[in-house]
């Protein structure tokens, strides 16, 4: 591979800017890189953040469920799950990303368009990944106060998520007179104990949509949530 294709800002610089950026200051900057590998960063000795990713998802998630769990003493267990699926899903981990420009960071092949446009899907690994070096490196109060600190504003919008987000969708959309929102299945991948469904949402006048989750009736729900922010229609 030609080196003149890979981004190399210096270890140091990395771990500099994120502790400028976070306030968060690793003892052992290794999980930090580690954290911001690509799978295509061929420049390094650390490992990539596939594993750490893994490990992240699991942090972030008793984190929030503990959040959402003493926010809302009276929430029904659907409703709380409905908030949880919003702050925990991929998009919103690129979203907490980019708010201190993670992508400027993470260390892989470049690419044309470069870092302002990366793959959300690459940007919400590598915040997971983050999540789970924080973890390994300060241990769980550091991890939480880092998950909110970047999680702020999604968790003040995701109240708003209590509401069945195809159930907000058809509503805005016959109101409209343009009929009850479409949903179909792209594409199914991943094996069969753990599948991964696309589903594509369509309407009117409107460029289709896309969701995804580990159940149809998950990625509806995605695709709808994702149609209601992309086309930016109220909710409240």
């Amino acid at each position: 591979m030609n080196r003149s294709n890979v981004i190399t800002k210096p270890n140091a610089d990395i771990a500099a800017e994120f502790t400028e950026r976070t306030g968060y200051e690793f003892s052992d900057v290794e999980l930090l890189l580690g954290a911001l590998t690509h799978p295509s960063y061929t420049g390094s000795t650390a490992d990539d953040y596939q594993r750490m990713e893994f490990l992240g998802d699991r942090v972030l998630g008793i984190i929030v469920a503990e959040d959402l769990y003493r926010r809302f003493p009276e929430a029904r267990e659907g409703d709380l799950a409905r908030q949880f699926n919003y702050l925990v899903r991929k998009q919103t981990c690129a979203a907490a990303a980019r708010t201190i420009d993670l992508g400027s960071l993470i260390r892989s092949q470049s690419t044309a368009q470069g870092a302002s446009v990366m793959s959300m899907r690459i940007l919400g690994d590598s915040c997971e990944a983050v999540i789970a070096a924080v973890y390994l490196d300060g241990g769980f109060a550091a991890a939480s106060q880092f998950v909110h600190k970047l999680w702020q504003p999604f968790l003040a919008q995701s109240e708003t998520a209590t509401r069945d987000a195809k159930s907000l969708l058809q509503e805005w959309s016959l109101g409209l007179g343009l009929g009850v929102p479409s949903y179909k299945v792209i594409s199914r991948s991943g094996p069969d104990h753990a599948p991964v469904f696309k589903i594509r949402v369509r309407l009117p006048e409107h460029e289709p949509v896309f969701g995804e989750a580990t159940s149809k009736r998950n990625a509806e729900q995605e695709a709808a949530q994702a149609f209601i922010e992309a086309n930016g229609i109220e909710t409240e």
